[in-house]
C-alpha cells in the first residue's frame, strides 16, 4: 500500500506540473534540443545517426522507446517505425522523467524500510514523497534530460545490493552508466559497501584456512564480543538517532578507538581468508568495471561527444557544494539541538585537536576554492544556467 502511495503522491503533483511546463515550454528547452531530435531519431528506427554534442549514452532513449510502445502497443505489434514518429513529441518524452520519478519515490520508499526496518510504513511513505520534491530532483522530472532515469537506475542498483542481490546490482548498475558514465562510481561505492558488510556477515570459521581451523575456547569467546559490538563499518548498522550522552562522548573515546582499530583488523583478517569468495560473490561488479575501462581505452576519454569541453580534470571545490547542499538539505534532521550541544562539549574537551581540524579543514577548502574550481564554458555560455549566478 505504501508503494501505490507514493507513486500516486508523485503523479497527482508531477503529471499537472508537467502538463503546464508543456503548455508554457511547448519546444525543446537548453539541452533538450540534443536529446529530444535524438530520441526521434531513434523513434523512426535511425539507430546509425548520432549527434556529436551529445556526451551520455543512449539509455534515455531506448527507456523513451520502451515507455512509448507499453503506450501505444499497436504501433509496436506492426513495427512500423513509421508509427511511432508522430508520437515521439517533446511533451511525450518528458513523461518519460514522470514516470521515471514516480520509480524513484517507490524505490525511496523501499530503501527506507530496507535500511530503518523500524520506521513503519506510514512514515516511510511521508519521507519518499518528501524526497520525491528535493528540489534538483523536482525541477528535472519536468524536462528531457538524464538525470531523473539514472536516479532510477542507481537506486534500484543500490536495493538490489542491500538485498544481496548482486548480479540483478551489477546489472542496474550497467543500465545507469548507459544514463551517465560517471554513475560508475555509485556503482564501484555500493559493491564496496556490499562486500565490507558481506565479509562482516561472514562467521570467523568460514575465513579459516585448514592448517588455523581450531580455535582456542578463548579465541572463540573473543570473536563472539567483539560480534555483539556494533560495526564501526557498517555505516547502515549505526544507530544516527540513538541519544550520546555527554559522559560517554568524552570517556568513551579511548575505548571507541579501540574497538575501530579491532574491527579493522578482524575485516582484514576475514577478507584476506576470504578473498576467493569475495571475489566471486561481486565478480558482476568487477565484469561491468573491465567493460566499462574498455570502452573509455576504445573511446578514448569518457564522454561520448564534445570530448574538447569535457576534458577530466580535478573539480575539488564540487565537494564542498555537494557538503554545503547536503547540510542544508539535512539540517532539521540531522543537526538536533541535543547533538549539537554534544558537538560543542566535545570540541571544549578537545580544544587542541578541533582548533587544529577546523584550521585544516578551512585551509584545504581555500585550496579547492582558489586551484581547483572549474568553470564549465558552457555555463558561462549560456545564463539560463542557475549556477551562473552564483
Amino acid at each position: 500500500m505504501g508503494r501505490l502511495a507514493v507513486a500516486a503522491a508523485v503523479a497527482a503533483w508531477a503529471i499537472p506540473i508537467a502538463a503546464l511546463v508543456d503548455s508554457i515550454v511547448p519546444d525543446p528547452y537548453m539541452d533538450e534540443i540534443f536529446h529530444v531530435p535524438q530520441a526521434q531519431h531513434y523513434c523512426r528506427g535511425d539507430f546509425l545517426t548520432w549527434d556529436p554534442m551529445i556526451t551520455t549514452p543512449p539509455g534515455l532513449y531506448y527507456i523513451s522507446l520502451a515507455y512509448l510502445a507499453s503506450l501505444f502497443p499497436g504501433a509496436w505489434a506492426i513495427k512500423a517505425a513509421e508509427a511511432f514518429d508522430p508520437l515521439c513529441t517533446t511533451a511525450l518524452l518528458r513523461s518519460t522523467n514522470v514516470i521515471m520519478a514516480m520509480v524513484c519515490g517507490v524505490l525511496v520508499h523501499d530503501l527506507l524500510l530496507r535500511i530503518k526496518p523500524g520506521i513503519g510504513k506510514t512514515k516511510a511513505t511521508a519521507y519518499a514523497i518528501l524526497v520525491a520534491l528535493y528540489p534538483v530532483h523536482w525541477f528535472f522530472t519536468f524536462l528531457y534530460y538524464t538525470d531523473v532515469a539514472s536516479l532510477a537506475a542507481v537506486l534500484a542498483m543500490y536495493l538490489s545490493c542491500l538485498k544481496k542481490r548482486f548480479w540483478v546490482s551489477a546489472l542496474f548498475g550497467a543500465l545507469s552508466i548507459l544514463f551517465r558514465q560517471t554513475n560508475v562510481i555509485w556503482m564501484i561505492f555500493f559493491a564496496a559497501n556490499g562486500a565490507i558488510e558481506y565479509v562482516q556477515d561472514l562467521p570467523l570459521g568460514d575465513c579459516l584456512s585448514d592448517e588455523n581451523s581450531e580455535l582456542t575456547d578463548k579465541s572463540r569467546t573473543k570473536e563472539s564480543d567483539r560480534d555483539n559490538k556494533v560495526s564501526a563499518l557498517g555505516l547502515r548498522r549505526r544507530r544516527a538517532n540513538h541519544p550520546i550522552s555527554k559522559r560517554g562522548v568524552v570517556s568513551g573515546s579511548t575505548k571507541l578507538h579501540t574497538s575501530f582499530t579491532e574491527e579493522l583488523f578482524d575485516f582484514a583478517f576475514k577478507l584476506w581468508n576470504s578473498k576467493c569468495k569475495v571475489l566471486i560473490t561481486f565478480a558482476p561488479f568487477a565484469i561491468v568495471l573491465v567493460v566499462f575501462v574498455a570502452f573509455i581505452i576504445w573511446n578514448g576519454g569518457i564522454v561520448l561527444g564534445a570530448k574538447e569541453a569535457h576534458v577530466v580534470s580535478p573539480h575539488f571545490a564540487q565537494l564542498l557544494y555537494f557538503g554545503l547542499v547536503s547540510a542544508t538539505a539535512f539540517l532539521p534532521w540531522h543537526f538536533t539541538p541535543g547533538r549539537v550541544s554534544d558537538l560543542f562539549y566535545w570540541c571544549r574537551k578537545n580544544k587542541t585537536f578541533s582548533s587544529l581540524a577546523m584550521l585544516t579543514a578551512l585551509g584545504l577548502s581555500f585550496v579547492a576554492v582558489h586551484l581547483f574550481s572549474i568553470a564549465h564554458p558552457y555555463l558561462l555560455a549560456d545564463n539560463r544556467h542557475y549556477t551562473f549566478y552564483i
